[in-house]
């Protein structure tokens, strides 16, 4: 009988554990800062491809600052052990909310979160890899 409660208790625990590992450290993220004056929206794509974004905020055009709200996992989708959602700035020439060709558009800015070690963060398209360590993630983009 004991060796069935102890039993029991250790694979709850394991249980816990696991179901804690797969919650996100932060169910949503707010990316703020400042970018290129020459874009006019940041967007969260589907993929770096997509023409329609899922989720678009405004960048001011005093100073370029920006905020979008990023709601991990609804915002993103998976893939094999992560999710991710690719994050754009991107100057909507005529208003239509729609990526057309020839609008000026930034790199990928790949927001990932990986369940099996809880981590999350953000990657720029051949770039620098950023860890999101709070609520608030504070990002200046400047053109490469």
């Amino acid at each position: 009988m004991r060796f069935s409660l102890v039993t029991a208790a250790c694979f709850a625990l394991i249980l816990c554990g696991r179901a804690l590992a797969q919650s996100p450290p932060f169910p949503l993220v707010t990316v703020t800062g400042e970018t290129d004056p020459r874009f006019n929206k940041v967007s969260l794509f589907e993929s770096g491809g997509a023409t329609t974004p899922l989720k678009s905020a405004t960048v001011s055009e005093a100073g370029g600052q920006y905020s979008i709200d990023v709601n991990i996992p609804e915002d993103m989708r998976q893939k094999g052990q992560y999710y991710f959602t690719d994050m754009l700035f991107w100057n909507d020439g005529n208003g239509n909310d729609v990526r057309d060709p020839g609008e000026p558009t930034s790199e990928c800015h790949f927001i990932m979160w990986v369940p099996g070690n809880n981590s999350l963060y953000m990657q720029v398209y051949e770039g620098e890899k950023y860890p999101i360590e709070s609520a608030i993630f504070y990002y200046h983009y400047q053109k490469r």
